[in-house]
């Protein structure tokens, strides 16, 4: 329940759970609802359409991009035709509500609600199927998993506390022999929470991602068999002057490098075979992208530094 004033959100929110006992979250960030969607199973949001930071509808249309199965309702008390006609043809809204009308809210919820439950049912199973094995459950495959979407959200993305400081210059110049090895990894960001989520024990890990890497290069034509682990050496001679404010003397030069990965959004369905009912898991993944950033810091002798990014490296 999105409202940019948190109070009126709550109040909706407390008049959804009690008439319809379903568990409802009221927020007015949207950053934290974005994260909401991506860490709680959300089947419907109600969003506030004019709201400071972003519209209720330019903020739907990040939340599809996290979990396109979320069905969305229109709360307004000045929307346009025009505003009103984009929600329900272009993004689908499943209805619009003025806040006059607001009794009505627990009847559009059950509605946009069951139209969540029957597209998740009648999903397409033309998907990569990820079959987990499940050693809580009597030793049966009683789980299946499937990846229902695959969205890459970032070519070059480099984890912070991933840079490592390759040499450190404090002399006029230095040659020294570089090596740069590339594996190809997949990193999921749910790793903690996976023995929870996916109720299984981290031995499935290994398959798990080997079945996500699969699924997402083949949907990106990235190659998976073939340079999967590669290494370069050569030798790289570093000058201190270089590249530094001509006003200012360097007193050391600190040469840093990091892994490169791709992000990628999936949403994943996971269902049980014995009772039917699903759930829909958004995971982030990172893919090795086989390349590394590099940067310079340089140090001066008036106490200031200036750091250049000095591009990527790759085999």
């Amino acid at each position: 329940m999105v409202d940019d004033n948190l109070e009126a959100a709550k109040s909706f929110a407390e008049l959804i759970e009690a008439s319809l006992q379903i568990h409802t979250l009221p927020e007015s960030d949207p950053e934290e609802v974005l994260d909401m969607v991506r860490n709680e199973n959300i089947k419907v949001v109600v969003l506030d359409q004019r709201m400071p930071k972003i519209s209720g509808t330019e903020l739907y249309k990040k939340i599809t991009y996290i979990n396109p199965f979320v069905k969305a309702i229109m709360l307004t008390g000045e929307a346009d035709r025009k505003e009103v006609a984009e929600a329900i043809n272009t993004l689908k809204y499943v209805g619009f509500l003025e806040k006059s009308e607001i009794d009505s809210l627990q009847s559009k919820v059950i509605i946009a609600y069951a139209k969540y439950e029957e597209e998740v049912f009648r999903d397409s199973m033309q998907k990569k199927h990820l079959w987990v094995f499940n050693p809580f459950k009597n030793r049966f495959f009683t789980i299946r998993y499937d990846i229902c979407s695959i969205k890459q959200v970032n070519k070059h993305y480099i984890f912070p506390d991933r840079w490592q400081t390759r040499l450190v210059l404090d002399c006029e110049e230095k040659e020294e022999e570089e090596t740069i090895e590339f594996e190809n990894e997949i990193i999921i960001s749910s790793d903690i929470e996976l023995k929870d989520t996916f109720s299984s024990t981290y031995d499935i890990l290994p398959s798990f991602k080997t079945s996500i890497d699969t699924a997402i290069s083949q949907k990106y034509g990235l190659k998976t068999k073939v340079n999967r682990k590669k290494k370069r050496v050569e030798k790289k001679k570093y000058v201190l002057q270089d590249n530094t404010e001509s006003d200012k003397t360097p007193e050391k030069k600190v040469y840093e490098h990091a892994p490169v990965y791709m992000e990628f959004q999936l949403l994943v369905k996971k269902t049980c075979r014995i009772c039917g009912q699903c759930e829909m898991i958004p995971v982030t993944v990172y893919k090795s992208a086989m390349k590394e950033a590099t940067r310079v810091t340089i140090y001066y002798n008036d106490s200031t530094s200036n750091t250049i990014d000095t591009g990527d490296v790759s085999v």
